[in-house]
Order: C-alpha cells, then sequence, then structure tokens
C-alpha cells in the first residue's frame, strides 16, 4: 500500500500543478490510467485505500474499455509512424555515410593513381 500510495501522490502532484501536461501524457501514454488500473485487477491495495487516495478525477482517465483502446490504437500508429522515420533517417545516413567513404576511399587507391593525367 506504502508503494501505491508514494507514486500514486506523484501522479495527484503532475494532475493538480501541471494539468495541461498530465493530460497530454495520460492521453497518449495512459500512464496513470494503467498504473492505477494495474493495482485495482491484482488488489495489491485495499479498496478502502482507493476511496481515500484517489482524487485524480475518472474524467482525466481511461478506465472506459472503449476509449482506453482507441488511445492506444493511437499511440502505437504514432509510435510506429516514428520508428519509420527513424528507420528512413538511419538509411539516409547510412548512404551519406557510404558515398563520403568511397570518395575517400577511392583518393587514397591506386585505382586512383593509374587515373591520374601522369604518362608512363
Amino acid at each position: 500500500g506504502d508503494l501505491f500510495r508514494r507514486v500514486y501522490r506523484i501522479f495527484a502532484h503532475a494532475f493538480f500543478h501541471h494539468q495541461q501536461l498530465f493530460d497530454n501524457y495520460e492521453s497518449t501514454h495512459l500512464l496513470c490510467t494503467r498504473f492505477i488500473m494495474f493495482f485495482r485487477k491484482y488488489q495489491l491495495v485495499p479498496n478502502a485505500l482507493f476511496k481515500r487516495e484517489i482524487q485524480i478525477p475518472a474524467a482525466s482517465l481511461y478506465f472506459n474499455r472503449q476509449q482506453r483502446k482507441q488511445k492506444l490504437t493511437q499511440y502505437f500508429a504514432r509510435r510506429k509512424q516514428i520508428e519509420q522515420q527513424q528507420k528512413a533517417e538511419l538509411e539516409s545516413a547510412k548512404r551519406h555515410a557510404s558515398i563520403s567513404s568511397q570518395d575517400e576511399f577511392m583518393k587514397n587507391s591506386a585505382i586512383a593513381e593509374l587515373e591520374s593525367d601522369e604518362v608512363y
């Protein structure tokens, strides 16, 4: 119960003192909602503690299954988009690096010496 109380107070602080940030983060990651649901599902704390400690309004959380599913779907779609963007950037950087290294290799190779204007 003590661990739940301490972590939940962090969420409550974030909600009451940084509400816009809390709402933005919670709407994408559902961290507080999942935290509370985990403790309820596995009955890790007595229900009396929930009634005493829970101060964040349910409207700010996503206890409704459909809302949660919708938010998680959006989150995973956004995460996939970011991963694809990072992969494309990495591939672009690799191509650029390999072109640069090939140019550097050609400047210092024996083949580059044969292609020079020198006559033998």
